[in-house]
This record gives C-alpha cells, structure tokens and sequence, in this order.
C-alpha cells in the first residue's frame, strides 16, 4: 500500500530518528569530598575537628592531633568519646612504621560470669546497660597518653586546653544534639535518682543552648603527664565510686586496674 502523502511519512519518519539518537542529558558532576594537600582530620564533631586541625597548624603532628581530639571529643560527643571507655588506635608513620594499641575498657577485677543473672541463671538484660555492673575499667586516658608519650611531639598540657574550656564555659549545642538530650532525659533520671547532672534541666534544650560540663573539665584538669595515675589511683576514682551505692559495688575502686 502506497501513502498519499510521501512528504509527511518522511518528515515522521526523520522525527523520529533525530529522538532516538538524541545526545543523553549530561549526568551531574560525582561529589568531591574535602580536599587536602597535607593533612587531614575526621571525627565525630566539627569543634573536635577544628581543634585537631588547628593543633597540625602549630606543627603538631598526628598523634598530637589525635590526642587533643579524644579529649575534646569528651566533651562534645561524648557517647562515643569519652574519659570513661576505651578504644583502639591504628597507625603508619611516615616513615612506614605501622602498628596499634588495644586500649579497651575491661570488666573490674571482681567481675564474674554472672553477675548479669538473675536468681533463675536468666540473663537480665538491663544490669549490663545501667548502672553500676554496667561501669568498665575505662582504657581511654592511659591509652592516649601512652601514644602521645612514644610519638607525640608537642607538651600534653596545652593540648588539653581547648577540652578544659569546652567543659568549663560550655559550648552550643546543636538541633541534633539538643533533641537527644530530650529524648534521653527520663533515662537520665532514672538512672541518676536524686542527682542533678549537667545534662538535665527544666524545660527542654533548644539548639544553641549552652552546655557545661563543669566536674569533667576539674577531672581534665587534674590529669597529670602519665595519664594513668589519675583514674587508678588519685581522687577521681574516689569521687566517681562515691556515686555509686556501696551495695551495688562489686571491690573496692582501687582493685579496677586495666
């Protein structure tokens, strides 16, 4: 069968080869992260970054970095840094040398196998998540002290500064930080009967509330150069274990060393 109308069948036709082969749309540049040309620093708060990063300026190097980051993470984000945990560290030098430390917290010495049972051998989920047998040995504070002793090149000391003033004076909390300090409160209490923390107050946090925490700033403080004597063996440990129930103790503080 012949088109009557040869002129629009080609015209169709042509319209729709030049569709078909249209050029794709371009796809969107991939997005690049931060650039650096020498150094670079990550962790869990943009203060605690802006402190490490700082610290590289004053020709620190990674471990000094890393050091005044910890601490100052303490303050800011404390659920996951903290003087009272641990964790581990991996490393490689410029220089090509590698190696690690373990410097997690550990159960105390008077723990045993069950203490987290109930009187039928059932396993009683919230002892291992509040309260007192919920407390490690914290490995944190001895850990970077010990890194920062073999490869640290600047004084402990001023590296400690920027966490004793965030602790002291405060620092703005954030709209993600203020929500999970409501949403986190009745825990807090029920917790903490009777005790009035730096994180509970009346009315609910709004971002750019100020937080202090005054007491860990004052254990900051105290920490001396070896970084191991103040949570096992100088006031600290005294003043935390008072908190705790004698009843709900499992040895005396000075028994829990790592």
């Amino acid at each position: 069968m012949t088109s009557k109308h040869p002129l629009l069948l080609f015209a169709s036709v042509l319209f729709l080869l030049l569709a078909t082969c249209r050029r794709p749309e371009p796809s969107p540049a991939p997005a690049v992260g931060v650039l650096a040309d020498s150094a670079m620093v990550v962790t869990g708060h943009f203060r605690a970054a802006e402190i490490a990063r700082d610290v590289l300026r004053r020709g620190g190097n990674a471990f000094d970095a890393a050091f005044a980051a910890h601490f100052a993470l303490a303050v800011l984000h404390p659920r996951a840094g903290n003087l009272g945990g641990g964790g581990f560290a991996v490393f490689r030098r410029s220089d090509g040398q590698a190696g690690s430390l373990d410097f997690r917290e550990k159960a105390p010495a008077a723990a045993t196998r069950d203490m987290f049972l109930d009187a039928r051998g059932e396993a009683v989920d919230s002892l291992s998540r509040y309260g007192a047998l919920a407390v490690g040995v914290p490995g944190s504070v001895r850990g970077l002290f010990r890194l920062h002793e073999r490869y640290g090149r600047l004084p402990y000391r001023p590296l400690l500064d920027p966490a004793i003033r965030l602790a002291t004076e405060g620092y703005p909390l954030t709209a993600a930080e203020a929500e999970r300090l409501n949403r986190y409160r009745s825990l807090f209490e029920t917790v903490n009967p009777g005790k009035a923390l730096p994180m509970m107050r009346e009315g609910e946090w709004q971002a750019g509330d100020t937080l202090p925490h005054t007491e860990l700033g004052e254990t900051t403080t105290r920490t001396p150069a070896d970084g191991e004597e103040e949570l096992s063996q100088s006031g600290t440990t005294e003043l935390h274990a008072a908190r705790i129930p004698a009843s709900d103790r499992l040895s005396n503080p000075a028994t829990h060393r790592t």
